[in-house]
């Protein structure tokens, strides 16, 4: 007896990627459109508009703390299933903040707005990453994202135009037709994936690698010294493309971050450059050095980038052996290469990997000049 051959799996619909922009368009408009109208807001629930500062915080508070919920929900109950439903979520709580009597149930209805939005963008963004190739996910992702990052951009400006014109009520009424429109188009092309349910994602972990001073300051972030700045922290983390935890394969603990980002010492050439973060409790394990060229290889076979670049201060002697390690070639130091969040400017150590290095892989620690 024969084992029937497996069905081709079944192509993407060319209109996910717009689904996913108009989810991030939905969560960052509705992050800012609430500030213009705080004033009028104020005035006609009878409170001080410094007060009214909480309805933003209490969104954005619940959007940080519930967004590493969204791949276990989707994993446990299907993508298409957890994003209607928190469309349906962040409707029903637009619907509440604009009936909200008082600013304690608009704190109410907002944290509601937050609990559906909190889903908004990761579960689509999980699924562009579960239904498109290698070569092809660069693209959706862009796709997707460049015309969602109108949304904080015009979040002010549609505010000031419905209290004007309007009232306030209807920063909030508008989500309710985007919503719907949303939830029958996600029915139509989002495909209703589940996983093992057998990962999570290690919220503590992340948190107290984000509040370690020491590996935020090497990597020249800011250390996190309250929940809420950790909570922001992972907020942005999250709502990265291209930003990636790193985690421990055994457990699923978070161990640190990795990302793709600009290259700043180069001008009209396709590349890209890599910045990581390792919590201090990891380190000298070669966790950090099999990421990075995870990276690279990703970059050169997936990206299609000409150069991989990466850097680190003067002095920053365990980054320069994990980027050596990694097959980086020195380049050399830039003076004042970057100035820290607190002012201090440190010199730059540049390495970076071209592809007909990584091509031929003949990758030595000397390059000849062109």
């Amino acid at each position: 007896m024969t084992t029937p051959p497996a069905l081709p799996k079944p192509a993407p619909s060319r209109w996910l990627p717009l689904l996913l922009a108009v989810a991030i368009f939905m969560q960052m408009l509705d992050t800012t459109i609430l500030n213009t109208a705080l004033p009028k807001m104020a005035l006609d629930l009878n409170e001080s508009p410094l007060n009214m500062q909480s309805a933003v915080i209490a969104y954005a508070l619940t959007l940080a703390l519930l967004i590493p919920l969204s791949g276990y929900l989707a994993d446990r109950f299907g993508t298409r299933s957890v994003f209607i439903a928190s469309m349906g979520i962040f409707v029903l709580g637009s619907v509440l903040c604009a009936a909200a009597p008082n600013l304690s149930m608009l704190l109410v209805a907002r944290v509601i707005q937050g609990i559906g939005g909190s889903m908004l963008v990761p579960v689509p963004r999980l699924t562009l990453l579960r239904v498109y190739d290698k070569s092809q996910l660069l693209n959706a992702i862009n796709y997707a994202v460049m015309p969602a990052l109108i949304g904080p951009v015009l979040g002010p400006l549609v505010g000031g135009y419905l209290v004007d014109y309007a009232s306030w009520h209807w920063i909030f009424l508008i989500n309710v037709p985007i919503g719907i429109a949303g939830m029958v188009f996600a029915f139509k092309v989002m495909p209703d994936l589940k996983g093992e349910g057998k990962e999570h994602f290690d919220v503590v972990g992340f948190l107290l690698f984000a509040a370690d001073a020491d590996t935020m300051l090497r990597a020249g972030s800011k250390p996190v010294s309250t929940p809420a700045e950790a909570e922001s922290e992972l907020r942005r983390a999250a709502d990265d493309p291209y930003a990636f935890a790193i985690t421990l394969r055994e457990t699923g603990e978070v161990m640190g971050k990795i990302k793709y980002q600009r290259d700043y010492c180069r001008y009209n050439t396709d590349s890209i450059s890599i910045g990581y973060e390792l919590s201090r409790r990891y380190r000298h394990n070669g966790y950090m050095t099999e990421a990075l060229r995870a990276m690279v290889q990703n970059a050169f076979e997936v990206m299609n980038v000409e150069v991989v670049a990466i850097s680190h201060f003067v002095g920053n002697e365990p980054s320069r052996k994990v980027i050596e390690r990694a097959g980086f070639i020195f380049e050399g130091v830039m003076p004042c290469g970057f100035k820290r969040f607190d002012g201090e400017i440190f010199d730059n150590v540049c390495y970076s990997i071209l592809r007909s290095e990584y091509d031929t892989g003949l990758i030595s620690s000397v390059r000849r000049m062109r």
